[in-house]
């Protein structure tokens, strides 16, 4: 079966041919999700396979990752011998006929390719890029189906070796996922949606009733437009909001935080107390002291407050970003700026910058905000 599936037919005889040419393969496949180019995504799959010690099927993907795309690897000889014997690169292939053969699959973390790993009985390791993405790789590893790693773009080959070798050689997480993929076999989906749509047209739409609803929303719609065009488009976004937090109450607890994290930073700020780390990470000692205690670092664009300060140290408390919740650290390294005063104008570019260089391997990049990180 999943014949018709395949870019051309010769390739399902190709892939039955590999798969039954020694151990179960891994499955590695992105889908639509792109980062950096097709070779750094080629290089990282099949490096991590190298290090796993185990075979691959890779799925081309939108990122057509191919064996042409190791040419620009610092060790593609090693690569290419290793691919002859162990990797079978595609262009397409179906997911419910492949996973089943697979040791272990993985991808991006997508609704759909989740449901096809895991109901396939496949242990799944998620490399997220983007939105729920996230949730489904923290989902997946809190119940031990498998594990998420941290988002593709960061992801280095080492840490994706390292977790195929754990999860395609753990049998008791194979066995709760088969366990898993008989609870879903059993779940009567098409039946289900028949029933709902069954269900929508009877009482909603042969009744008039969604009609009925549809023009009185279209109403509603106009009238509220007719009363708000001249609002500005902040009034109108804030009223929205205060709907919504009515509405979701985790919305609103999340807002509220949100609120007071932003008011700590405008105070620290008005007060020439807040700072930021501008370089990739800033080391936290316990004491004033070189020679004190790490207690560790303060992620690039963390907030601080300062606490006080003596000569280049100072004494600071975390506001907002990841590290420890206070420490002492320093201005300058090597005479290179790595903590920066913010004023409150910095704030909202700074955070900016932040999302802005998180993504910049996914979106186009956005201009810098704050002129000398200052």
């Amino acid at each position: 079966g999943g014949g018709s599936f395949f870019s051309v037919g010769s390739e399902q005889q190709q892939c039955s041919d590999f798969i039954n040419a020694g151990e179960p393969p891994v499955y590695i496949g992105w889908g639509s999700m792109t980062v950096h180019s097709n070779e750094h995504m080629t290089i990282l799959a099949v490096s991590a396979l190298k290090i796993a010690g185990r075979r691959g099927i890779i799925v081309a993907g939108w990122a057509d990752c191919s064996s042409e795309s190791l040419a620009s690897a610092p060790n593609v000889d090693e690569l290419t011998e290793f691919c002859s014997k162990n990797v079978l690169f595609m262009k397409a292939a179906p997911h419910e006929w492949l996973f089943p053969q697979c040791v272990c699959c993985v991808h991006h973390g997508g609704v759909g390719t989740t449901q096809a790993s895991l109901g396939a009985g496949s242990p799944t390791i998620v490399t997220p890029v983007f939105a729920d993405q996230f949730d489904i790789a923290k989902h997946i590893t809190k119940n031990e189906w498998g594990l998420g790693t941290c988002r593709l773009p960061k992801l280095k080959a080492e840490e994706l070796g390292e977790a195929i070798q754990r999860v395609a050689g753990d049998k008791a997480m194979k066995a709760r996922v088969v366990e898993l993929s008989e609870k879903m076999a059993k779940e009567d989906g098409v039946g289900r949606t028949v029933d709902l749509v069954e269900k929508f047209m009877s009482e909603k739409v042969m009744t008039g009733k969604w009609n009925e609803a549809r023009q009185a929303f279209k109403e509603k719609a106009l009238k509220w437009r007719r009363r708000n065009e001249k609002m500005s488009v902040e009034k109108i976004c804030g009223q929205f909001t205060v709907e919504l937090n009515k509405k979701y109450p985790d919305l609103k607890a999340w807002n509220e935080k949100v609120m007071d994290q932003l008011s700590s930073l405008f105070m620290a700020a008005k007060a020439g107390k807040l700072f930021y780390v501008k370089g990739s990470s800033c080391l936290v000692r316990a004491g004033e002291k070189l020679k004190s205690d790490e207690v560790g670092r303060f992620k690039e664009y963390s907030f601080v407050e300062l606490l006080e300060k003596k000569g280049s140290r100072l004494h600071v408390k975390k506001l907002k970003g990841v590290g420890p919740e206070s420490g002492w650290v320093s201005v300058e390294v090597k005479s290179i700026e790595i903590v920066a005063p913010c004023s409150i104008m910095d704030i909202g570019k700074l955070q900016a910058e932040e999302f802005a260089k998180m993504f910049a391997d996914v979106m186009p990049p956005a201009e810098s905000g704050v002129a000398g990180g200052a």
